[in-house]
C-alpha cells in the first residue's frame, strides 16, 4: 500500500522481511518471494518444499531480456546451460581449469580463429602465456604444450603426439627457448623425434632429429649442407 497514484503496487516492510509472496494453489508450501533489503538490494526466491523437488524459475519473453548491471554473476548448484548460439562482444576471461567443447557430429568441434582486418599485416593469434605467480622463469620451464590423445585397441586413453615448448635459458638478454615434437614410440611412452633450441650465440638454431641410435630419417629429395660437415 502507498499514497503514489503513479505506483500499482507499492510495500515497505522492514529489511529482511519478504515484499511480497506468492503461493501455489495446488500447495501452499510452495512459492515464490520478493525481498528487497538495504540500497535496493532485490532477491527473487522460489521455493518447492517436496523432498527432491526444485522450484524453477521461467522467463519467457516475447522478445528480447536485457540484463543490466555492473557485474552479473551466474551462481549454479550444477551447471550453467547456453541452448543456444551465443555471442559474445566484449572480451571474455575464463578463471576455470577446464574448457571442454564436444560433438556428436562428424569432424567436430571445429574452434576458429577469424581475424576481418584489411590491414596486410594483421592476423589471428594464439598466446600461450606462462607466467609463474611468486617465481622467477627459469632454464627447464614448460611454456605450453599440446597433446594428442585417443584410445588404443583396449579401450585405454593414450597420447599419440606431443608439442611441448620450454625455456633453454632464462637470463635477460640471453634468451633462448627449445621447442619439442614427439609421438608415441612403440611401447606407448611418448619420445622427441625434433628438438629445435635457440643456440648459444644470436642468431643460431641446433635441431636435432630421431631419437636414438636405430632412428631411421629419411630424406625425400636433396639435402643441402651449408656446413662444413
Amino acid at each position: 500500500s502507498g499514497g503514489d497514484t503513479a505506483i500499482g503496487y507499492e510495500s515497505k516492510v522492514p529489511n529482511g522481511h519478504i515484499d511480497f509472496k506468492l503461493l501455489s494453489s495446488a500447495d501452499a508450501t510452495d512459492y515464490f518471494t520478493i525481498a528487497t533489503g538495504a540500497v535496493g538490494a532485490t532477491t527473487l526466491t522460489t521455493v518447492d518444499t517436496t523432498v527432491g523437488a526444485t522450484a524453477h524459475l521461467a522467463l519467457v519473453a516475447d522478445g528480447n531480456v536485457d540484463i543490466d548491471g555492473l557485474t552479473i554473476t551466474l551462481d549454479a548448484a550444477t551447471a550453467i546451460e547456453l541452448e543456444q548460439d551465443t555471442t559474445i562482444t566484449g572480451d571474455l576471461t575464463v578463471n576455470g581449469d577446464n574448457v571442454t567443447f564436444q560433438s556428436v557430429n562428424a569432424d567436430d568441434p571445429t574452434i576458429i580463429i577469424k581475424n576481418t582486418s584489411n590491414a596486410a599485416n594483421d592476423m589471428a593469434m594464439l598466446d600461450f602465456v606462462k607466467d609463474r605467480d611468486g617465481g622467477t622463469a627459469a632454464a627447464g620451464d614448460n611454456c605450453a604444450e599440446i597433446r594428442f590423445k585417443s584410445e588404443d585397441a583396449s579401450g585405454n586413453t593414450q597420447q599419440y603426439g606431443l608439442i611441448i615448448s620450454e625455456i633453454d635459458v632464462a637470463t635477460h638478454g640471453q634468451e633462448s627457448g627449445v621447442l619439442r615434437l614427439g609421438v608415441a614410440s612403440h611401447d606407448g611412452g611418448n619420445s622427441y623425434w625434433l628438438q629445435i633450441t635457440g643456440g648459444s650465440v644470436d642468431d643460431e638454431v641446433d635441431v636435432v632429429i630421431g631419437t636414438g641410435a636405430a632412428s631411421l630419417t629419411t630424406i625425400a629429395g636433396d639435402l643441402d649442407v651449408v656446413g662444413s660437415t
